[in-house]
């Protein structure tokens, strides 16, 4: 089963009955896609008090519903959240909503207060927008997003308001930025951090060596991806990293709605290994990034949303050519040919690296049992 089976079974029972889990905060990181800025109080209204969940009232169903790509099993699960007396009664609010085109900024967080007083801060991933995956690239070669940076602001401020304990988490993006708040938020602050989830979420350029914080902090980490991982995959830097079942595939299986969930017991089927497909492409990405420099890749970003720029939202995509998602030539007309050549060098780069990936990919770990089949 997945999320909406969970909440269907285990919604009646309290945080009592069966204690808050990894699946209870997928969720709530889930929820986090929702516009709930206009149903609480925002972080400017922190005197405010939050809303119960089984008191959510939606006054402007297309725009609570906006910031999606999975609009329609998120309608059943606010509906179920909703009439459950396990996320019934735990409080919401104080949402920050951040869209800044100029400076490459998507951010939205929100606060879940959980019966047992506990705090889960969670952190909105990549929306519908194209900005948002605008930011998403930037990743790939800046040390601080402004995202990351208000990510740890907003911690703050909700942890100086509420003296409570805090869980941290989100999907996606939101992974990165929850990771990245307890790795920036000072040591001050982190005795006070539970747990941070991060579902699928992309690591850091830096890697642990950026990061003073990282030996004190590391063991709160609770990282999950799934057998045909991509994303999460990006930068990796938790060791122990845990791979979710998911019956959809590749980019497909960073849907948190295909993760799988045991029908006897509120815990995911794990799998032992990722998948080819994901190893291969994660090999070809990877390679393909590390011989870019910083300006390669401010080059390419800049180029491959030239050419989506009349695009505002990831279906506005889908109205796109077959023509148009290679570089095109109306496209590039704003750059030099000495531009142009590069561009294309860097498309035809990582075609080499997957093509070389696919059909010579081994798997260390396959090698690794061989070898020791052989001694044995």
């Amino acid at each position: 089963m997945n999320i909406n089976g969970y909440i269907k079974k285990y919604g009646n029972k309290t945080f009592k009955e069966m204690p808050f889990n990894s699946i209870d905060s997928l969720i709530l990181c889930q929820l986090c896609y929702m516009n709930l800025e206009k149903c609480g109080p925002t972080i400017d209204e922190i005197n405010k008090h939050p809303v119960k969940i089984k008191n959510l009232l939606i006054k402007d169903v297309k725009h609570f519903y906006s910031s999606t790509v999975t609009p329609n099993p998120m309608k059943v699960m606010v509906g179920l959240l909703i009439k459950s007396k396990r996320f019934g009664n735990i409080y919401f609010g104080y949402s920050q909503n951040h869209f800044d085109e100029k400076n490459v900024v998507q951010f939205f967080a929100t606060s879940f207060f959980l019966p047992d007083g506990n705090i889960y801060i969670a952190y909105r991933g990549t929306d519908t927008t194209l900005l948002g995956w605008k930011e998403d690239f930037l990743i790939t070669y800046m040390d601080e997003i402004v995202s990351q940076k208000m990510a740890v602001e907003y911690a703050k401020r909700i942890m100086d308001s509420f003296p409570k304990p805090v869980y941290l988490g989100g999907h996606s993006k939101g992974g990165n930025l929850a990771m990245y708040t307890l790795l920036k938020i000072g040591e001050q602050y982190e005795d006070r951090v539970l747990k941070v989830f991060s579902y699928d979420g992309p690591g850091f350029r830096c890697g642990k060596r950026g990061f003073n914080s990282y030996s004190r902090v590391a063991d709160k980490f609770d990282k999950y991806i799934t057998q045909n991982d991509l994303i999460g995959m990006v930068y990796i830097m938790v060791d122990t990293t845990k791979i979710v079942k998911s019956n959809t595939f590749l980019l497909g299986g960073h849907d948190p709605f295909g993760w799988q969930i045991r029908n006897n017991t509120p815990e995911f089927i794990y799998c032992a290994d990722r998948s080819r497909g994901s190893k291969v492409m994660v090999e070809a990405l990877s390679k393909w990034l590390n011989k870019l420099s910083k300006n390669d890749k401010e080059l390419l970003i800049e180029a491959f949303f030239e050419i989506f720029k009349d695009a505002k939202t990831v279906f506005d995509l889908l109205r796109v050519g077959a023509k148009d998602i290679v570089f095109s030539k109306k496209a590039l007309q704003k750059y030099t040919k000495v531009e142009q050549v590069k561009l294309k060098a860097y498309f035809d780069a990582f075609l080499q690296h997957y093509f070389d990936a696919f059909f010579n990919y081994k798997d260390p770990k396959q090698s690794k049992n061989k070898q020791i089949k052989q001694v044995a």
